[in-house]
């Protein structure tokens, strides 16, 4: 498997990419999305955004609550991964047909290390969320333990953040935040 960086840089065609694990098709950011997306439409990178829980486990999961994509309430700093898992991420998603589909499937918000496991030969686009340093020293840790530094694309749109990316994982390729963008294009 190539590098992230050498498959970005020597193509000569647009990489599939499903934004969420395919968020229009599946609940976003799940393993069901995930494997979908890889195994139905040749998506080469799946996008992603991991956040941390209360007990310190990395979980994905774009926002900062479990309210608008599960039946359940509270913000993910405040949840263990056990009270997160009981939820249903499948509850609210909408089928092209108006129609909860995913409703009570066992669809569940999967740990980054299922990812990991799971999806060893697919190269993932991950976004930090929030400014915990915690979150990047975890993330670092399953990224080096699972030797999957070369599949990775990782950043953070928080500045502090991406600047705790760039010292702990500078074997995986890395996207600027905001203001490094910012000051980059002012050059």
């Amino acid at each position: 498997m190539l590098s992230v960086l050498d498959f970005i840089n020597n193509r000569k065609s647009s990489i599939r990419i499903a934004h969420r694990g395919g968020m229009a098709l599946y609940p976003e950011n799940t393993l069901e999305a995930f494997h979908f997306s890889v195994d139905n439409h040749n998506v080469e990178m799946l996008e992603m955004d991991l956040q941390i829980t209360k007990d310190d486990k990395v979980i994905v999961l774009h926002d900062d609550s479990i309210d608008r994509t599960t039946n359940g309430k509270g913000n993910v700093i405040d949840l263990s991964y056990e009270e997160i898992s009981e939820f249903d991420a499948g509850y609210n998603f909408k089928d092209e047909k108006g129609e909860c589909s995913f409703r009570d499937q066992g669809v569940i918000i999967p740990l980054f290390e299922e990812v990991l496991k799971q999806l060893s030969s697919t190269y993932l686009n991950i976004e930090l969320k929030g400014n915990n340093p915690q979150l990047v020293e975890k993330v670092q840790l399953l990224i080096t333990n699972y030797n999957a530094e070369d599949k990775i694309l990782i950043g953070s749109a928080n500045y502090f953040q991406n600047k705790r990316v760039h010292k702990h994982l500078p074997n995986c390729g890395y996207y600027l935040s905001r203001p490094d963008l910012y000051l980059f294009l002012l050059v």
